[in-house]
Parts: C-alpha cells; structure tokens; sequence
C-alpha cells in the first residue's frame, strides 16, 4: 500500500481524497490517504479562520468541482461524478440543487464550498488528522511527519511512514516590514477575523480617513470589495501595487480551453505560457468581484512597491512605497491593509536537512520549479529527499493545476506514480 499525506484539508486533499477512492473501486489501487489540518477541512473558506468571511462568492464555476475537467478513464470519471461532483453534493442536501439552479447556478459563497469540501472528504473515508505540521523529516525513501496537536503540546512524531507528501494551500501572508506596533496593519489572512476591530479604526462617518491597500491581485481585490460593500466606498482608498489598475480575468473559451487541454498548452512556446499563466494567475481580478468595487467612488493606484512601515509615538502610521524612478511617495493612512499574497515557499523550511541558506535562494527555487515533474512532484536532480508533491507551483505544466480550476487533472498527475 502507497501512503501519502497531505498537508492542508482544502480544495486539493479532498481531490485527491476523492479520486483516490475511486481508484481503489475502479482499478483496486492501494492508496491511503492522510490529511493533516490543525483546524477543520475547508477552513481556509469558511471565514473562521481567515482568508475569507465566508460569504464572498467563489470565482470560478461550481461545476469545475473536484473531479473536473473528468479526464481520466470512463469508469473513474463515472464514479467521480456520481460520488463526488458538485451536483450529487446538492442533491444530498434537501432541496438545494433546484434551488442552485434556480437562480441561475451561481458561484456558491466560500463558506457552502467550505462545507462541499468537508463533505467530499467524509464521502472518501480517508482520515483527517486534526494536527499542525511542523516538520518533514526524510528516513530513507519515506517521510516521518513530525506534529503538533494543539499549540501547547511539543512536537512529535506521528505514528507512520508516508512514501510522498503533497504540500497544499496558500501558506502565510508575505509580511510587511515595519516597527512601533502592528495594530493598524491587516494582512490578507487576518484581515478577515479582525473586520471589527477595521471599523472601529476607520469610523465610516470620517471620510476623511485614508484605507491602504497593498497589492494589486485578487486578495487586494476580495479585502478592497468588503471594505466598498461595508460602507467606505466614499473614502479614499489608496492600491499600492506595480500597475495602474485592476486588470479583469474573463470567462472566455480560448482562455479556458488552455486550463484544461494539456496538448493546446503544451502547443505554446515556454515564452507564450509564462506570458499566459502571469497574464491569468497574477494580479487579475474576476469580473464578479470587479462588479463588487466600480462603485468605490475614491480609489486612486499609487505605482510602487510598499517597502515598510512606521507608526510614531504619537500612533500616526507611515507606508514608505519604492520607486525606482521617481521620488517614493510616502502615505498617511489610518490603516494598512497588506494583501500582497502569500508565500509560497513557505513549506521548505519544514524540510529537516535542507540547509536554510539553499531554502532560501532564488537560484535553487527557480530551478525546483523549472523542472518540475509531471506528477507535480520536484525533479530528483535537484531534490535529495523523499517525493515531494507541490502543485502550487505546477505552472510548468498548466495554468490551472495549481488553483481550482482543474482540481480533477491535478488529481490525477499528482497519483499517477502510485496507479498498477
């Protein structure tokens, strides 16, 4: 039997979960899978525990669930469709598929999706191990998962060998540099379950106040659509970020056609692919999150970097923005909110033996995702441990593996070495 552990119970474990399952029914590959996930499954969308309130509407379709785009074989799509799509969830709710389709099939709120992943994973009967991970130590071929159950306990090893692990969701918010206290700065985590404490810094009757944002991507975008439905649209709101606007992401049929056709991608030159992957995957916002915030009457972009802040003994906050061709600004606002993404790196300094100089150099992390392998795992020329599965950073091989878009495909690369 193949063991694999996944860190993180969001989008990605419950496909593999699902599809794992399958496998065993349709072709009687031996797979088991172990979620580790110190909250509860989804809980990066169910607005308990950042990331999002719960209540925005997902982006992508309902139906890219986490079998699509069902191109296995027939049998293992069947089973996929049947067991775990979108639809037979609903249908195990009374009455909520008519409903979904009766207002017209709309992206579901975070906070229902949360509960559609939660559901898959039950449905897989794989088990959900409720335990921080705090570090991949390397024994021969496998990984002893070392564990944390709750924030008191010491770390400690949990009771078996896994002969990969797949590192899932978006890791921490990438911090902003700063001194004299942070209160007046959200993150694209935490942003979320301080909403409170947001109104209460910048009253809604002081127009006067200035919100910043920094970022110019789909966090910044979710964190400046709250702030414009909860009564600032009339601030002014300044977007610290390397462009002059929010760019929309469509739904067009070129443009999806290449997340889920690999021969169409692989057809591109490496060129055409990373100009696509940034043009889609990086600082482009949905156009029903852009509906969200035309309204924002004062919104201006200032063109920089935001490199730190300062907050004085009198509690006044400072952003100091870079340029590198004219003066840099710097802001006065009353709040900070730093949506610049996340680290997605930050799973390296788990790794026991990985020196963190080599962790941490640009060079070394490039080439580990220049070469990734199909399976999505990193190539062993430049990786001396045990398999490792990172589909984050899959976009060597496709523009959607790494997101929701094709949670079915990226199922199927990362098992593909375990299937008879």
């Amino acid at each position: 039997m193949i063991k694999i552990a996944v860190i993180g119970a969001g989008a990605k474990a419950a496909a593999i979960a699902a599809k794992a399952a399958v496998l065993k029914q349709t072709e009687g590959t031996e797979v088991h899978v172990t979620i580790f996930e110190p909250h509860s499954v989804g809980a990066n969308w169910s607005g308990k525990h950042g990331y999002t309130d719960g209540v925005q509407r997902l982006c992508t379709p309902a139906l890219r669930d986490v079998g699509y785009p069902y191109r296995s074989n027939d049998d293992v799509n069947r089973l996929m469709h049947a067991q775990f799509s979108w639809a037979s969830f609903l249908l195990s709710e009374k009455a909520k598929f008519s409903q979904w389709v009766d207002q017209s099939s709309k992206p579901p709120e975070h906070g229902l999706f949360a509960k559609y992943l939660k559901w898959v994973v039950e449905m897989s009967r794989f088990p959900v191990i409720r335990a921080r991970v705090m570090g991949l130590m390397p024994q021969g071929k496998k990984w002893v998962v070392l564990v944390q159950y709750n924030g008191q306990d010491p770390e400690q090893s949990y009771d078996d060998e896994f002969d990969a692990v797949v590192v899932s969701g978006p890791g921490p918010a990438r911090a902003l540099n700063g001194s004299g206290g942070g209160h007046l700065v959200f993150d694209g985590v935490d942003f979320w379950t301080r909403t409170k404490e947001f109104g209460k810094l910048v009253p809604k009757r002081n127009k006067g106040a200035q919100i910043a944002i920094v970022g110019g991507g789909g966090t910044a975008a979710a964190a400046l659509s709250w702030i414009v439905r909860h009564g600032y649209r009339d601030h002014e709101i300044a977007m610290v970020a390397k462009q002059g606007a929010l760019f929309t992401r469509g739904n067009s049929v070129f443009e999806n056609r290449l997340f889920s056709d690999d021969e169409a991608w692989n057809a591109l030159s490496k060129a055409t692919r990373d100009a696509f992957f940034k043009r889609l995957n990086r600082s482009v916002v949905w156009e029903t999150v852009m509906q969200d915030i035309e309204s924002a009457s004062n919104l201006s972009f200032i063109d920089g970097e935001a490199e730190r802040y300062e907050i004085d003994k009198q509690g006044y906050l400072s952003l100091f923005v870079k340029r590198s061709d004219k003066q840099a600004p710097i802001l006065r606002p009353t709040v900070v909110v730093n949506a610049a993404g996340f680290d997605e790196w930050w799973f390296l300094s788990l790794v026991n033996g990985l020196p963190p100089t080599l962790a941490a150099n640009a060079k070394f992390r490039t080439s580990l995702r220049d070469t990734m392998v199909a399976d999505l795992s990193f190539n062993t020329r430049q990786w001396k441990f045990p398999r490792l599965h990172v589909p984050a950073l899959s976009s060597v091989h496709g523009p959607g593996l790494g997101s929701l878009m094709t949670l079915g495909s990226m199922s199927d690369r990362v098992l593909r070495p375990y299937r008879g």
